[in-house]
């Protein structure tokens, strides 16, 4: 039965942790255990990838889920929300695998090149401004609101042999920390921004000081409600769209 499911998930986590450094993925049933929180809590981050509930429902339709196979979409809400506050208790960070950063990583693996600086803003995980340091660019300054994201970040980093001295991050919001303008500065070849739809509207003025002359501005993680509404703050700004590219209901924007 269940319990003998969740005893070997006890188990073999015991055996994971004790064995060489890596990346544990687990299903959301370990977190669901206090004892597995705090083993998983004393040997490294917990980090909770959160995706919507369409996507779930999309995964139990293409039989990903064997274990939700059976259940309506009312039953998957009344067990995500059951859980989701356990989840985000014990997490150290959150990504939301639902914001289509991959349009954004799309876009970089564009216009990344050897001698390229970047500027992440609101790097979470680190993802993009890794990949723009894997695809040649020679550093990033990353910049998040949450105060845990500069240790998840150079973690990530030194995961994939990123040190400290290329992949720096600050805490802070830029759009009205004074104190991180300052540090952060200006003259960028590429400004990264994966972020909330109002968030970009709001930095579309501001994106002349941080981007040098001829660099470049990605936008994503817009959802297509707001699409149009985000590419008409962007030209109101006096940036020019240089691309475009949608996916899975999200849209990203490179911009001049």
């Amino acid at each position: 039965g269940e319990q003998a499911f969740r005893d070997a998930e006890t188990r073999l986590l015991q055996k994971l942790i004790n064995a060489t450094p890596g990346i544990i993925s687990t299903g959301g049933g370990v977190c669901l255990r206090e004892e597995n929180r705090q083993l998983m809590h004393n040997h490294g981050l917990i980090v909770l990838i959160d995706r919507p509930i369409d996507d779930i429902m999309l995964d139990i339709r293409a039989e990903k889920r064997p274990y939700l196979a059976q259940k309506g979409r009312e039953e998957v809400e009344r067990i995500y929300n059951e859980r989701m506050p356990i989840y985000r208790s014990a997490a150290d960070v959150v990504m939301d695998n639902g914001n289509g950063f991959h349009n954004g990583l799309a876009a970089l693996e564009d216009v990344a090149a050897p001698g390229k600086t970047v500027l992440d803003l609101g790097c979470g995980s680190g993802i993009l401004g890794i990949g723009a340091i894997i695809l040649g660019c020679d550093r990033c300054a990353g910049c998040d609101i949450d105060p845990k994201a500069p240790d998840v970040v150079l973690s990530n980093a030194a995961l994939n042999g990123i040190g400290k001295d290329t992949y720096t991050v600050k805490v802070g919001d830029i759009l009205s920390d004074e104190k991180v303008q300052a540090e952060i500065g200006g003259g960028y070849d590429i400004v990264l921004a994966n972020i909330v739809s109002d968030v970009i509207i709001a930095l579309a003025p501001r994106v002349h000081t941080l981007v040098k002359e001829g660099g470049l501005f990605l936008c994503s993680g817009i959802i297509d409600t707001r699409a149009e509404e985000v590419k008409g703050k962007l030209l109101e700004a006096g940036l020019t769209i240089l691309e475009e590219r949608s996916s899975e209901g999200w849209f990203a924007f490179t911009c001049r």
